[in-house]
């Protein structure tokens, strides 16, 4: 094989980055293991013209990918599966739930639903700009689902990723299909965006079947750090070390967000669009999906620890302290 380009960076023995330009998060962390047969590449990036120009320019250079292997089913990470399938014939794979996830988004009905959360918690007309950005983002990218998974994988089995086997470790949360892959042998697990160096992952609510996405994310933080880790691969930013760290940091944001929802209800009763913009006052527009998906999963989280209570008032979701 020809040498590795230079766009290459190792960061542990036949395990090797490629960062893809994505909108908005900045790049997306792909990771192409070695293996006898070939590489194996851990997600593709999203669906862009410089994306393309990287892996083609990858292939070209003599990179050989046997098998793409998903961590979840966001564009970010599976918005080139289709175009290496057409365009290499290379296997792609992903877990059972990312499938139906999958299968959900080509639906079309995404947009609608996201609409209705958003006007329920009193949302859509505040961050109406931004939303409507990550909305047609969505619609413009729904392609990315219209192909069929060569394999798929459930939670607690073994796949290969090139020469060694990892366990699948199913992480809901970010995604309700988020998979972490975990190496015994190495103590490496692929732990895509479910932590996130110097970032803190948002916390999504997908479906109407989505209930409670903040304490599954909390348990499945937990069920992480029942494992030995020396190197986790991150779906963004620099792999990280110390993960129990990092999940202690992320957990106490999530705090601090959460004492401000519950001092902004100290007074008087109010919905997720109102705390939102008293929260993040200085949140950058074109992010401000986050703020609002990320209060309104608080808000949720909340009632069902029953710290919050809440009703629909002329067709508004409206919280108040509990007490």
């Amino acid at each position: 094989m020809q040498k590795s380009p230079p766009i290459l960076e190792e960061i542990a023995k036949d395990i090797y980055l490629v960062s893809i330009p994505v909108p908005l998060m900045q790049q997306v962390n792909c990771y192409l293991i070695r293996g006898e047969n070939g590489f194996t590449l851990i997600d593709t990036g999203l669906y862009t013209k410089e994306g393309i120009e990287i892996w083609e320019d990858l292939i070209s250079s003599g990179i050989f990918i046997e098998k793409i292997v998903l961590t979840h089913f966001h564009i970010d990470h599976i918005g080139l599966a289709k175009w290496f399938k057409e365009k290499h014939r290379i296997p792609v794979y992903i877990s059972s739930a990312g499938y139906e996830e999958m299968k959900q988004r080509r639906k079309g009905d995404y947009t609608d639903w996201i609409v209705s959360i958003f006007q329920l918690h009193d949302g859509f007309r505040s961050f109406k700009e931004s939303i409507e950005y990550q909305i047609a983002m969505e619609e413009q990218l729904l392609y990315a689902y219209e192909f069929e998974p060569d394999g798929l994988w459930a939670d607690n089995q073994y796949i290969q990723l090139g020469n060694e086997a990892y366990e699948t470790i199913w992480t809901p949360g970010h995604s309700p299909d988020h998979f972490c892959f975990y190496n015994h042998e190495r103590e490496l697990m692929v732990i895509g965006d479910h932590v996130i160096d110097q970032l803190s992952p948002v916390i999504l609510l997908e479906s109407s079947s989505d209930m409670n996405p903040l304490m599954s994310y909390y348990n499945s933080l937990e069920k992480i750090k029942e494992y030995s880790i020396k190197l986790a691969l991150s779906g963004h930013g620099h792999p990280i070390e110390n993960v129990n760290k990092r999940i202690e940091e992320i957990k106490a944001g999530h705090q601090y967000r959460i004492e401000q929802i519950l001092a902004s209800l100290k007074d008087e009763e109010k919905t997720a669009g109102q705390m939102s913009q008293e929260i993040y006052r200085k949140a950058n527009t074109k992010l401000a999906y986050g703020p609002i998906m990320s209060t309104i999963i608080r808000c949720i989280y909340l009632e069902s620890i029953g710290k919050l209570r809440s009703e629909c008032i002329d067709g508004k979701r409206v919280y108040r302290l509990a007490d």
